[in-house]
């Protein structure tokens, strides 16, 4: 898997260099997830790094107060992978007081040399940067692990287009995306600025996972 290869060699530099490493790993189906925490731990351990799991979603031990100590327990040569974060009691949303501790001690994973993968649901991507916004810009590197199959025909607008005919929502709000994916479109073929064009493509997947369309979001922020 390219991005475990990928993520290998940033914790090398890493060490090398004495630097701390945030990263996050986006995903849809949970299958993805658990593919490359085996892929990579695998890869590290050939090439001489450690890792450890936490789990603060499941372990009151990794949880609020607690979670940069258990960072920081890692090991110089090692990669701390973060499965689940906390949810609201009863799952859903992420807990805010956890991001707001995450969010708030944050200057920790550069004073401690910190190293760690976090991975976030794509439907949960909206809370974590509306209530960790530092942690967001903080971080070094994001993947997404489920892309678009390649170019095909218009590429991402007709896949969109084909999630979007099967999506179980009312005619009315179905009408509603279609409009914004066209609105979107016709910004985007008038743009030039690669950024620009990234930045639009991230706001129509926060939109869209308001609108609990979470495979059109996917879509749309892989491109971005």
């Amino acid at each position: 898997m390219a991005i475990a290869a990928e993520i290998a060699d940033l914790l090398g530099r890493a060490v090398r260099h004495g630097q701390p490493l945030f990263l996050i790993a986006i995903y849809e189906h949970e299958g993805d997830k658990l593919r490359l925490l085996e892929v990579l731990r695998r890869r590290l351990l050939e090439e001489g790094y450690t890792t450890q799991t936490l789990d603060p979603r499941h372990r009151p031990e990794h949880g609020l107060g607690r979670f940069y100590a258990a960072l920081a327990e890692c090991g110089p040569r090692a990669l701390s992978l973060v499965s689940d974060l906390p949810r609201k009691t009863g799952g859903g949303a992420l807990e805010p007081a956890f991001l707001e501790y995450f969010n708030l001690h944050r200057d920790r994973i550069a004073r401690d040399r910190l190293r760690f993968l976090v991975f976030l649901h794509v439907v949960e991507m909206e809370g974590f940067v509306r209530l960790a916004g530092d942690m967001w810009d903080f971080r070094h590197r994001t993947y997404w692990l489920e892309r678009p199959a390649g170019p095909r025909g218009e590429g991402l607008w007709q896949t969109m287009a084909e999630r979007g005919a099967t999506l179980p929502l009312p005619a009315a709000e179905r009408e509603s995306i279609d409009r914004q994916l066209a609105g979107v479109r016709a910004v985007l073929d008038g743009a030039t600025d690669p950024e620009i064009k990234a930045g639009l493509l991230l706001d129509l997947c926060l939109w869209l996972t308001r609108r609990n369309a979470a495979g059109l979001a996917a879509e749309a922020a892989s491109k971005g």
